[in-house]
């Protein structure tokens, strides 16, 4: 019944329409038609009634008897007026001439004696009717000039026109009977295989997959529906293995351990897994469809996902939260399809973090701790050196100078370990004090000649004045280490180089040393990590160095890379933000 009833809506719809169309067609064509008519016939009896004026003149005008017009007017002809070049009428055959006044000034007598022919459409006081008149001028050599105007009542013209107006609408109203007949049969050959189609569309939205697509005679039509049933099977293929991805994809989502959480623009939550359930503290609770911000109040994700859908392509950022205790949350937002969803992907740092300040507290302590002895044990082997006693003892002296030595490396692992758990921590100020790098690689380019006198450290660039924002002691210490490096490991000079633009410093430390082999280079910056163990060893290196430098750049927000080969050499480049004084 409902496709009989939606099929029927559709074929009146049309039905109405078309008839509708037609109707207006022939009405406007009726009237078009009329309006041809009128113009016509006007045209036809101006002209007649000009013949008519001009046959009138030539017997008048010769004869000159009023019976003549009168007879005109017993064989129903139009009515006649003869007017002299004053105006005076002479003779008329509907009125007393004698009692019509002046005619000079009627529109159709002024045309006449000006142009020859006047014409006019008018009430007529003396007829008391609507009259269309016609007047002509008309002068003679041997007779005096006459002016004879014919009229006829509108009301003859109308009815006239209205009876062949009224065969155009009786053959309209005929067509318009015979084509809305056919458009009975016509519409329903069209639309009956639009409905036909339309309800085998709708039972497949509707989840039904065997849908046979009707057979039609129309070549045009059957194409149609053969390839509206291929889309289908299409269709239902696309399903089956949309099916198969969306299992996969939630499989894939609960076992993850990073909790991951799709929602929309406006922050509510479409998708969400196992593990963010967990960090979230939201087991058991059914969160789909609610705003994630009511839920867990981190300014920093709210930020993350407004940012994303203002055109970002991506956020990082760490937040605490304390649902269902503090928590400390790092995640990254992602866009997502086309309509700027955010795929929140967050890990639970919680326990990292506290064994990350456990490490850092105990470095410290331990640090602390050891300086007090090892200054100590310094002081004694000292004092031991300036013992003449020992001194003379050749093996004693070599066994302190080891002992010296291997406390001097403690002390610089200490200080070493010192400063890098104090930038961990963010114990050491960072201030928004402006620098000038060319000041900072000056300074430290005169604590490493200081160090190795005999080695030469060539400065590029220093011409140009760059400024960041800092802490200078710091970043002339990540200069040091670098520099100290490069020293070390190669035996030519050592290049230092400054450049920059508009946003950024760089600040390149370049050697010709033994280089640093591929598999090395992305854990160089580990701490304690050596690429060459017994040389580092040998040369009093902690293991530090570059840690420290690491540290110092991205505290500074900036980068530290490292481009080498071995035995080529090796560059270390620090990208530092520049500050430009607007």
């Amino acid at each position: 019944m409902k496709r009989e009833g939606g099929l029927a809506g559709f074929y009146w719809k049309i039905y109405i329409v078309s008839v509708a169309f037609i109707f207006l067609t022939i009405l406007a064509t009726s009237l078009i038609f009329r309006t041809i008519i009128q113009r016509s016939y006007y045209t036809s009896l101006e002209r007649e009634f000009k013949t008519e004026a001009f046959l009138l003149a030539e017997i008048f005008s010769k004869t000159q008897k009023p019976g003549i017009v009168q007879k005109w007017r017993l064989e129903e002809k139009s009515r006649i007026t003869i007017i002299n070049k004053n105006g005076e009428v002479q003779l008329d055959t509907h009125y007393n001439p004698f009692k019509m006044r002046n005619q000079l000034d009627q529109p159709e007598i002024r045309d006449a004696i000006k142009y020859g022919w006047g014409k006019s459409v008018r009430w007529s006081e003396y007829v008391g009717l609507k009259m269309f008149f016609i007047a002509g001028y008309f002068t003679f050599d041997k007779y005096p000039t006459m002016i004879i105007r014919l009229g006829i009542p509108v009301y003859m013209i109308n009815r006239t026109i209205n009876k062949t107006t009224s065969t155009v609408v009786l053959g309209g109203i005929i067509i318009f009977s015979v084509v809305s007949f056919l458009s009975l049969f016509m519409i329903k050959e069209v639309t009956y295989p639009i409905m036909q189609i339309a309800d085998s569309i709708r039972a497949f939205s509707n989840g039904e997959e065997k849908v046979n697509m009707p057979v039609f005679r129309n070549r045009e039509l059957n194409l149609l529906s053969t390839e509206l049933s291929r889309m289908m099977d299409s269709i239902i293929r696309g399903r089956g293995e949309l099916s198969l991805v969306k299992d996969q994809t939630v499989k894939i989502l609960s076992s993850m351990h990073e909790g991951i959480i799709l929602v929309d623009r406006n922050g509510r939550i479409r998708e969400i897994n196992r593990s963010a359930k967990e960090i979230f503290g939201f087991q058991g609770k059914d969160v789909v469809g609610k705003n994630l911000f009511s839920l867990v109040m981190s300014e920093e994700m709210r930020k993350g996902v407004e940012a994303i859908t203002s055109g970002e392509d991506k956020v990082t950022g760490v937040t605490t939260v304390n649902v269902p205790d503090e928590r400390k949350i790092e995640f990254t937002c992602t866009p997502f399809g086309e309509m700027r969803g955010v795929v929140i992907a967050l890990h639970d740092i919680t326990k990292i973090d506290r064994l990350e300040n456990i490490r850092r507290e105990f470095v410290a302590n331990v640090s602390h701790e050891l300086r007090t002895p090892i200054t100590s044990v310094k002081g004694f082997v000292e004092t031991l050196f300036k013992m003449n006693p020992i001194s003379s003892d050749q093996m004693s002296q070599k066994f302190l100078k080891i002992v010296q030595k291997n406390i001097l490396r403690m002390e610089n692992i200490i200080e070493d370990l010192l400063t890098l758990s104090k930038i961990e921590a963010g114990a050491i100020d960072l201030p928004e004090d402006r620098i000038i790098i060319n000041r900072c690689i000056e300074n430290a380019v005169s604590v490493i000649k200081q160090k190795y006198p005999g080695r030469k450290v060539l400065v590029r660039g220093n011409e140009y004045e760059f400024v960041v924002r800092g802490n200078q002691h710091l970043i002339e210490l990540a200069l040091i280490n670098l520099i100290d490096n490069a020293i070390k490991y190669s035996s030519d000079d050592v290049e230092v180089e400054l450049d920059g633009n508009y946003r950024k410093v760089f600040i390149s430390i370049k050697d010709r040393g033994i280089g640093i082999p591929e598999k090395d280079i992305d854990r160089i910056f580990e701490s304690f990590y050596r690429v060459d163990k017994a040389r580092s060893r040998a040369m009093g290196g902690t293991g530090l160095g570059l840690t420290i430098v690491k540290r110092i750049v991205e505290a500074h927000k900036g980068i530290v890379r490292v481009y080498s080969r071995s035995d080529r050499g090796t560059v270390f480049k620090i990208e530092l933000p520049r500050f430009v004084q607007i």
